[in-house]
């Protein structure tokens, strides 16, 4: 929420007739250009758009938001395609130099060049200095900087007690033949370590969008009301004064502990004109249905195609490295098989996949979890699916779309259960993100572990404890055999838990790793990076 870096694919132009203004109402927003914009917001009525006034403790801070606003219109544009328009304004009191250097550049995005065939963008930046004594000084944004998809304004001139004044407008019109925005999602908490006088946010949209809103469980209201374009419009609005700003804390999860704004949008003929006839409120789906998250996690109990012929591989190898496998415990036979996968999914192409980047081979999670539970299901052990949330996305009570949610197995062994999460490189066996440790979640189960009869019921995720996911320090200190009044001093640091994930792979020499478990499984090195050619090399 500081700069407006908007990283906002809905972009366009469209060229019609000038809208018409109803009482500082703006009837279709996609039709502004550049200086309807201005009009709106400089020459308006509206007094939240100009006001100075704030209160007298908020001085303490680098700056304040005096304006805070986001406005989407959703609108079915004609009959061959759609169109979105996003307008951000922020108004901002800049109150000492570290809030001067944050606002001496704005960015924006910069789509001109990657535009798919067919889309008709609109891309504007408006910016305006507001002296103390008030002269008002309009920036030149003609004059930027582009860097990769980003355009960067310098705003010269800047001094403590400005007001900076600012609005990115977007539009993207879209044929039906282009699906690259059939949904969208937009998520950031209300209270920062930065005041706001005024916050407004806004989605405006005709019958054919699906739209969900969700201010959490110390939200604020969201209003809805009808009217608009023949008057056929949904107006649905957050509205919020003097929203006082929170002290940063490490530990604190922003979505946990404070209100925040979710909303996601979905183009679907008739969504909501659907919705009112059937008596069900338009817009508001504060929580995630159960059954929507049963009807999506139902495919995670299919067993892989592949699961068998994997399997019996697996066996194989394990025979030849123990003794008796009959001998060995379902908790070591699975610790095997789960190390097993994950070379032979992740690992053995994980030099590749560095060299052409990291996501140019996805594998699928569905796909890892159709081998865990083939073997799984082969030992008879029992297991269901636990769909969670990361701490950073909130409660899983708040969530409002499945992409907020995640997944993990659970195997119900009698000295208790083991949980599978989907590997990367440096996984540790049964061992859970510190994202999801001690959160809420939902166990998808049937009694006879098919995907049938599903049902879900509340879970609590273990916590690792502190002894496992502490850092220690050994320091060895002598006097120098030389020089003896020189002190030498050599400090070991020890991670352990989760306290080692930041540093596993800058510091460990992972190729040499995983060259070790070619060696060990028998497969293919992609290249061997000494055999390399220097240029290969070098990459």
């Amino acid at each position: 929420m500081k700069k407006l870096l908007v990283l906002f694919i809905l972009t366009s132009q469209c060229l019609l007739a000038k809208p018409q203004r109803i009482e500082g109402q703006i009837e279709q927003l996609y039709e502004l250009e550049i200086e309807d914009i201005k009009h709106y917001y400089w020459q308006g009525k509206n007094p939240a758009y100009s006001n100075n006034e704030y209160p007298e403790h908020w001085e303490k801070g680098s700056y304040i938001y005096l304006h805070f606003e986001d406005y989407y219109e959703l609108k079915k544009v004609s009959m061959a395609g759609r169109g979105v328009t996003y307008m951000a304004h922020r108004r901002v009191k800049l109150l000492d130099q570290a809030g001067v250097n944050e606002y001496s550049e704005i960015h924006y995005n910069n789509h001109e060049s990657s535009s798919p065939k067919g889309v008709r963008k609109k891309n504007y930046l408006i910016i305006k200095i507001i002296k103390p004594d008030g002269r008002e000084i309009e920036v030149d944004t003609e004059q930027f900087v582009k860097e990769d998809d980003v355009k960067k304004v310098a705003v010269p001139g800047l001094e403590i007690g400005d007001i900076i004044d600012y609005c990115v407008f977007s539009y993207n019109y879209v044929t039906y033949g282009y699906e690259g925005f059939m949904g969208h999602w937009d998520k950031f908490p209300m209270v920062n370590e930065h005041p706001i006088k005024q916050f407004t946010y806004k989605v405006r949209t005709d019958e054919h969008w699906d739209v969900k809103m969700s201010t959490g469980k110390f939200g604020y209201e969201i209003k809805e009301l009808k009217g608009g374009y023949k008057n056929k419009d949904y107006f649905f609005t957050v509205n919020q004064s003097n929203i006082e700003a929170t002290e940063s804390n490490l530990w604190d999860k922003e979505f946990l502990s404070s209100p925040f704004l979710k909303m996601t949008f979905k183009f679907q003929v008739g969504a909501l004109s659907k919705k009112e006839k059937k008596g069900i409120k338009p817009w508001h789906e504060v929580k995630l249905a159960k059954e929507k998250i049963i009807k999506h996690y139902k495919d995670y109990y299919k067993l892989e195609n592949y699961a068998e012929k994997q399997y019996f591989k697996f066996v194989k190898y394990l025979k030849k490295k123990v003794e008796d496998i009959d001998q060995l415990s379902d908790r070591a036979f699975l610790q095997e098989y789960w190390f097993y996968i994950r070379h032979h999914f992740i690992n053995q192409y994980f030099v590749e996949d560095q060299f052409y980047g990291k996501d140019w081979r996805k594998i699928s999670p569905m796909f890892f979890t159709g081998h865990m539970i083939y073997a799984l299901d082969r030992l008879g052990i029992a297991y269901d699916i636990i769909v969670v949330t990361s701490k950073s996305d909130g409660y899983i009570e708040d969530a409002i779309h499945l992409s907020e949610t995640d997944y993990l197995i659970r195997a119900h062994l009698q000295e208790g259960p083991l949980y599978f999460y989907r590997p990367h490189p440096f996984t540790k066996f049964s061992r859970l993100p510190a994202a999801i440790e001690g959160t809420e979640g939902y166990v998808v189960y049937s009694p006879n572990n098919k995907a049938k009869n599903l049902t879900t019921k509340k879970i609590f995720i273990p916590t690792s404890s502190h002894e496992e996911n502490t850092v220690t320090y050994r320091t060895i200190v002598n006097l120098d055999d030389i020089a003896q009044n020189t002190l030498n001093a050599s400090t070991i640091t020890t991670y352990y838990g989760h306290q080692m994930s930041r540093y596993q792979f800058p510091l460990t020499n992972w190729v040499k790793m995983i060259n070790q478990e070619h060696e060990q499984y028998g497969t293919k090195v992609w290249i061997n990076p000494e055999k390399a050619t220097q240029q290969i090399k070098k990459k």
